[in-house]
């Protein structure tokens, strides 16, 4: 078993065992991650995941130049587990039945338990052994978070009746955003929902996959990748089959794999407004039918924030 400090990520960690040599051969040719375990305090997970405090203001920056939130942090622990460990001390069931919730909305492909002296019910009280999730969000198919749909996964689930407040919705759409619209409704749609994941494309760069992560606060918008409609027949096998499969299946004549697939899990949220908004950013039917030629030179307030091989996201929207 390996303990991380509780500021690493586990993406980082199995990259690092990816890229790790051992006599020329990679780390893990030796040694095989079962299953990854994200342990969180249920008397904490809400404010830890709401705060717009860095790690360097607790003290668990994990280098000189960590600039990473708490919030994104613990949510990105959370998403990359195969089991989430609800930790139930000193609280009251409304509590625990609140971090439950929030931890299913944040990371529904994994397992929840809840274990503890305060746990309730029979089971929460059974030997984890044998209850822990064996390997699944890291599957050489299964992409990060932010990634999911563009390989068939969803990136959240649809769950709109609140459970102890907590909201979960899906917004799918196969028409661009309009950049100008886009742009101005970032501030409202970053402090809407503790977190936003997936991705999108915007009229006027319509080659680039555009991947959304919000947490704490804060949204951040760059460049995932390259739209399969955009790169030549020979180039798919790069893509991978899982995504290739995805794009085939969902094909659009006009559009091609292109589309939008965003989720927003937050607490109380109006998630009709919320579509509203988002349905408002959208190209109108007038402005598709004056065809691509002229909607790919709409003003765009975002200009060359997009590039084809970026790697850090650079429009990043703060509440």
């Amino acid at each position: 078993m390996l303990v991380v400090p509780p500021s690493v990520e586990p993406d980082t960690v199995v990259a690092a065992a990816e890229y790790c040599l051992i006599d020329g051969a990679p780390l893990t040719d030796q040694v095989q991650i079962e299953s990854v375990v994200t342990v969180v305090d249920a008397d904490t997970i809400l404010a830890d995941t709401s705060t717009m405090e860095a790690l360097d203001q607790r003290g668990r920056a994990a280098a000189g130049q960590d600039g990473r939130g708490v919030a994104e942090t613990v949510i990105r622990q959370m998403e990359g587990a195969d089991t989430i460990l609800v930790h139930a001390v000193g609280v009251d069931r409304y509590r625990i039945a609140e971090a439950t919730a929030l931890s299913e909305r944040l990371a529904p492909w994994a397992r929840v338990l809840v274990a503890g002296p305060d746990a309730p019910g029979p089971t929460a009280r059974l030997p984890l052994h044998g209850r822990l999730r064996g390997r699944i969000r890291y599957s050489p198919d299964v992409p990060e978070a932010v990634a999911r749909g563009l390989a068939g996964f969803e990136v959240g689930e649809c769950a709109h009746q609140p459970d102890c407040g907590v909201v979960s919705t899906l917004f799918h759409a196969r028409r661009p955003f309009h950049p100008a619209r886009l742009h101005a409704a970032l501030p409202s749609l970053s402090g809407s929902a503790l977190r936003v994941r997936g991705h999108s494309w915007i009229s006027t760069q319509p080659d680039l996959v555009i991947g959304w992560d919000g947490a704490g606060g804060s949204l951040t918008l760059g460049t995932l990748d390259r739209w399969l409609a955009a790169v030549p027949d020979e180039q798919w096998p790069k893509a991978g089959p899982q995504r290739q499969v995805a794009a085939t299946l969902e094909w659009d004549p006009y559009f091609g794999d292109r589309s939008t697939r965003l989720a927003f899990i937050g607490f109380e949220l109006d998630t009709v407004q919320l579509h509203e908004q988002l349905q408002s950013c959208l190209l109108s039917d007038d402005e598709l039918a004056d065809g691509q030629e002229r909607w790919s030179r709409l003003p765009d307030p975002f200009g060359d924030s997009f590039t084809a091989h970026e790697d850090p996201p650079v429009v990043d929207t703060r509440a």
